[in-house]
């Protein structure tokens, strides 16, 4: 059917009849093309809810004091494991998992999948296990380079403060099949940086820039893997401008590229990393819209497409789409985790991480998101690979009309619209 509507499209073209309207709808003075009405959840996302259980079953285990110390003694301050001993049972039940984000290996047939753990609102820790193709947690030890999981990943650094420790763990594949997961942590200036953790060594390093290329930031976060070939480690800095960053040298500071960047989106705050489409020069990743308006931190999920052109590396924004509403699609139906979300807010946060697999034959996807800092899931949708070929196609012919800055626009529409508040 999709085949067919481009190839009339084409011919359309070609005779000079103007069909945008037939397939653009315009909101506010956004044109663009529609995600919700093109991907739909696939099953239920209560069969993907295992991933919070099994990780809290984990957690009830720090419950015993004498786990805590020989657990994490490594990472954690004397004065903080005084601290710990203070805590009652009952306050030690408020424990969160927090952006998910899973790689597929297919050497073992197995995800591989790291999350935050904030324990009790006092220390965060990035937690590894094993997946199956269903999302059933694999228990068996086993070891990716020379990281041992299911367990906590060794970042060894001594937190003396309460709420400090990695967050914002982002799983990716680079350098020949290398396993990396890039974090944000507290340095000692107290401020937040970016580090990188390496699978293959059991090592992590801080990534830094250089100052004299630019201005230095006080917070470093949301740092988005970009990764064209076997050689480079890039970062998409920063969506606003499409800023890239290469992290490639292992004892220099990364290096603001000086390629051709096209974008000027607004509201943007980072992604997934992003996922190469088939064999073109066109990456997907979901970002998400960060809105504060009428006393809220409104954040959704938004599906970017950029395209880069690796000789010159000048990157191009397609396409950006409206909020993708899996609200009504998830919250609609019972979700079991070990923490019961009482109430559902107007400014619930949902936050991407990951597309954990992507069948591009299949035509489904798997995608990490996590709702109101508490409850993380795992949606398989289906028309991934159809509806992003759609926008490739629409844009290659001169059809996609220019919607940098509509993310945001259409976001604040979103917000205040009846219909979407009441699914809630």
């Amino acid at each position: 059917m999709l085949v067919v509507f481009l190839l009339i499209v084409k011919w359309a073209t070609c005779l000079g009849f103007s069909v945008e309207e037939e397939f653009v709808k315009t909101v506010e003075g956004c044109p663009g093309l529609y995600i919700n009405d093109n991907i739909r959840l696939l099953n239920e996302p209560t069969v993907y809810t295992k991933y919070s259980q099994t990780i809290d079953v984990y957690i009830k285990k720090l419950l015993d004091l004498n786990q805590v110390i020989r657990l994490l003694e490594p990472y954690i301050h004397e004065s903080l494991l005084i601290r710990y001993k203070q805590v009652t049972n009952n306050d030690r039940q408020g424990s969160l998992i927090l952006f998910p984000s899973a790689v597929w290996l297919p050497e073992k047939h197995l995800y591989l999948a790291t999350a935050r753990i904030s324990l009790f609102g006092m220390y965060n820790f990035l937690y590894a296990t094993f997946y199956d193709s269903e999302w059933n947690e694999v228990t068996k030890e086993d070891y990716v380079g020379r990281t041992k999981v299911p367990g906590i990943i060794p970042i060894t650094i001594k937190q003396k403060e309460e709420g400090t420790g990695p967050e914002d763990p982002r799983l990716f594949v680079a350098l020949n099949n290398e396993i990396f997961v890039v974090f944000n942590l507290l340095g000692k200036d107290k401020n937040r940086m970016i580090h990188l953790y390496r699978f293959s060594t059991a090592t992590f390093r801080m990534l830094y820039l250089d100052e004299h290329n630019g201005k230095k930031n006080i917070i470093e976060k949301n740092w988005t893997p970009l990764i064209i070939d076997n050689e480079h480690l890039y970062f998409v800095y920063n969506f606003k401008n499409l800023q890239v960053v290469d992290c490639t040298a292992e004892n220099e500071s990364c290096k603001k590229m000086t390629g051709n960047y096209d974008s000027k989106p607004e509201a943007l705050r980072g992604g997934s990393p992003f996922v190469r489409f088939e064999d073109t020069n066109y990456y997907v990743s979901l970002s998400y819209t960060h809105i504060f308006l009428k006393n809220c931190n409104f954040y959704r999920p938004v599906l970017v497409v950029i395209e880069v052109m690796q000789e010159q590396l000048s990157l191009k924004m397609v396409y950006q789409s409206e909020p993708f509403d899996l609200k009504n699609r998830i919250l609609m139906k019972p979700v079991t985790t070990y923490r019961y979300l009482s109430q559902i807010r107007d400014c619930m946060l949902i936050i991407p991480s990951s597309i954990a697999s992507w069948n591009f034959k299949n035509n489904t996807a798997d995608l990490h998101v996590t709702i109101e800092d508490q409850i993380p899931i795992v949606v398989r949708v289906e028309g991934f690979t159809d509806f992003v070929q759609y926008v490739i196609n629409m844009y290659e012919y001169g059809r996609l009309p220019e919607n940098a800055n509509c993310a945001a626009k259409l976001s604040v529409k979103y917000f205040l619209s009846d219909s979407p508040r009441k699914a809630y």
